[in-house]
């Protein structure tokens, strides 16, 4: 896998992300470097919600892969909700299969209070979460 973005692997990506925290960076720095971006990951489905009225996903789990940091905290996150605006690609999902999907990281600027990425420190559990918004998901395989 050497030589895969951070849009082709999530592991890079939390790597990438690890970096940026490790750098000072802040999230808003984070957001406008991978804010609208394309990304092709893969996960295992953990909860299908395609019913949805008002954001239809699908859950991933995304593996326990964590950086640990300098100051013993890690950096991860083992699930992603991935917003799914056209269902199709995923009607033949099942719930533990392994997916391979299409997606963009939201765009700052769209409608939420939210950033497209964030990190969020827990000191109680020494560990920093990522929350992360990305849309218009479609399975690839």
């Amino acid at each position: 896998m050497e030589g895969l973005s951070w849009n082709e692997l999530w592991t890079v990506f939390v790597d990438f992300l690890a970096n940026q925290y490790l750098l000072g960076k802040t999230d808003i720095e984070i957001a406008r470097a991978v804010t609208g971006r394309a990304v092709r990951w893969s996960g295992t489905v953990a909860r299908m919600n395609l019913g949805s009225k008002y954001v239809p996903g699908v859950e991933l789990s995304m593996g326990s892969y964590r950086v640990e940091l300098r100051d013993g905290r890690h950096i991860g996150q083992e699930y992603l909700y991935l917003h799914v605006s056209d269902t199709t690609s995923w009607l033949r999902t099942n719930v533990g299969d392994h997916v391979q999907f299409v997606g963009q990281i939201k765009k700052s600027h769209e409608r939420s209070p939210f950033l497209p990425v964030g990190l969020i420190i827990d000191e109680e559990q020494n560990w920093i979460a990522i929350t992360l918004a990305i849309r218009d998901c479609v399975r690839t395989s």
